[in-house]
């Protein structure tokens, strides 16, 4: 079943599912293995750098990390490690464009890596630009099957498309590859609602909300099922957890848009 609800629900599910999809650290940016095809400079002058930009990152000094790692691109151009970092700092400072050629090029000094695709992906995703997001991640799944960062990627980057069907297969398939994964759970169930399958997505979600680390995207996702339900108070009650009454009141008038939309897609698909 395809459906493209527009512009106002992909933001609202790259709002949801984004961190999920990512499973990225708070700092946006992840561990990177580095090996012979990175082209790291065999110094330690180079070395100390790229550690001293990802602590300053790390550390939430973006500007220096930004600066640390374009030292070391401009004497080393070839230095994977070095053009990730510059990408996940200027994204830090909202450059879209730089950062997605900083990674651009990491995908180039870096032909094998799948690092620098997701993180690519995961930038046209926040660029709501879902199409090119799933070039990049399915290029990442045709390197490593079974990254499942870039395969909670694709499935968001198709839900962004409307291909809901096509969304759930992929996060099914992480679910293959790591049973139990809260990220794909989460972004399969908002994709079953999304999709107009409201009663298991709602059963999905209460599943993972009574964890007791539960976090609040998977509540927010559980009133949003409950509210596409049409179990309006109930979602109510759920939303209030994490969101104050004027949030609450934005969703509500937000669901009141787009459940025509899922509920004319819903026949459709029952009479064919």
């Amino acid at each position: 079943m395809n459906i493209r609800i527009g512009t106002t629900a992909c933001l609202l599910i790259a709002t949801a599912s984004l961190a999920a999809c990512a499973g990225a650290p708070a700092n946006g940016a992840d561990p990177v293995s580095l090996g012979p095809q990175d082209h790291v400079a065999a110094t330690d002058d180079t070395t100390v750098r790229v550690r001293l930009a990802a602590a300053s990152l790390a550390a939430g000094n973006v500007s220096a990390a930004a600066q640390l790692y374009r030292e070391v691109v401009d004497r080393d151009p070839q230095n994977g490690a070095a053009l990730l970092g510059l990408g996940d700092a200027l994204v830090r400072m909202r450059t879209w464009d730089e950062a997605a050629n900083a990674y651009e090029r990491a995908t180039k000094a870096s032909p094998r890596a799948t690092a620098p695709r997701v993180r690519l992906g995961r930038l046209y995703l926040q660029m709501q630009q879902p199409k090119p997001a799933l070039d990049r991640f399915s290029e990442a799944v045709a390197l490593d099957p079974k990254d499942i960062k870039a395969r909670n990627g694709r499935g968001v980057a198709l839900d962004l498309l409307g291909q809901h069907d096509e969304a759930a297969a992929e996060y099914q398939r992480v679910l293959a590859i790591k049973p139990g994964d809260r990220s794909a759970s989460n972004n399969l169930a908002l994709s079953l609602a999304l999709s107009g399958q409201t009663s298991e997505a709602v059963q999905r979600l209460e599943r993972m909300a009574q964890a007791a680390d539960t976090p609040p995207r998977v509540r927010q996702n559980l009133a949003l099922a409950l509210g596409l339900s049409g179990n309006v108070q109930r979602a109510r009650s759920v939303a209030s957890f994490d969101l104050t009454s004027e949030e609450i009141a934005s969703n509500e008038r937000f669901l009141e848009t787009i459940r025509p939309l899922l509920h004319h897609t819903g026949k459709e698909n029952g009479a064919s």
